[in-house]
C-alpha cells in the first residue's frame, strides 16, 4: 500500500490508490464497515468507489499499468 501520513498523524491513501485498496478488501471479503475502520474513510466513500470500478466508470487495469 502506498501510504502517506497527514497532518493529523493517520496514514492515508490517495486517489486511484485508495480506489484499488477498496475495491481488493472488498473482493477479498471484508465488510464496509470493517474497510471504512482500516482506511479512515466513511462507509459512504467505501461503497462509492467500488461502484464507480464496478460500473466501470474507472479501469484499474488501465490505471495502474496493467493493460
Amino acid at each position: 500500500m502506498l501510504l502517506t501520513n497527514n497532518n493529523l498523524g493517520r496514514n492515508t491513501l490517495h486517489g486511484i490508490e485508495m480506489k484499488f485498496t477498496v475495491t481488493t478488501l472488498l473482493e477479498k471479503g471484508y465488510s464496509q464497515r470493517q474497510i471504512s475502520k482500516e482506511l479512515n474513510i466513511s462507509r459512504r466513500t467505501v461503497k462509492k468507489h467500488f461502484n464507480e470500478i464496478r460500473s466501470g466508470s474507472i479501469n484499474l487495469d488501465n490505471a495502474i499499468g496493467l493493460k
